[in-house]
């Protein structure tokens, strides 16, 4: 969501929060099972191991490797915010840019990041998760019963502008010099 104006790429305010599957396989290191053929497929169960090299998700469900296969439990409703400057552009039917967060970028589309809807926070690089702001649980909750848009903001729309501004606030009393 653009807090300032966009002429030459206005300051952006993109949320972010917990995807599940993704926290789940970031948390979780590969244990692929050994190596069959597609034709041996019989053959997987051979051994105690039903993952059989498949991708490494299904080891949650492997009687070998479920055990070292952690379930996390994350707050799908917190929040996490950041401003940065983006200037989106017309690709087909979209509004499309790039926002950097330390030295990654992130392909932005839309209202928040993601068409009206939050980012995924795990995509976000652990070493960059520290520039990422928790947003207070009041006005998180604000965004969560919001009626939200269909590629814009919804009713939450003036508290999150509001909320934005705030933080860019915060981000040019702090020391300019600093680079985010």
């Amino acid at each position: 969501m653009y807090i300032t104006r966009r002429n030459d790429g206005g300051m952006f305010l993109a949320l972010f929060t917990h995807n599940e599957s993704m926290v789940e396989q970031e948390l979780n290191p590969a244990t692929p099972g050994p190596a069959y053929p597609p034709w041996m497929a019989k053959v997987r169960l051979a051994g105690g191991c039903s993952c059989a090299g498949e991708d490494y998700y299904y080891a949650k469900y492997c009687p070998l490797h479920k055990d070292g296969w952690v379930v996390p439990s994350v707050d799908r409703h917190k929040l996490y915010a950041y401003v940065g400057r983006v200037t989106l552009k017309q690709l087909g039917h979209f509004m499309m840019g790039s926002l950097r967060i330390g030295n990654q970028w992130l392909t932005v589309s839309g209202t928040y990041g993601s068409d009206g809807n939050t980012m995924d926070y795990e995509k976000v690089l652990p070493q960059y998760r520290h520039h990422l702001v928790e947003v207070p649980p009041a006005i998180a909750d604000i965004f969560w019963a919001g009626e939200g848009g269909w590629n814009s903001a919804g009713s939450e729309g003036p508290v999150m502008h509001k909320y934005g501004m705030s933080l860019l606030r915060d981000l040019i009393g702090k020391d300019a010099k600093v680079k985010r």
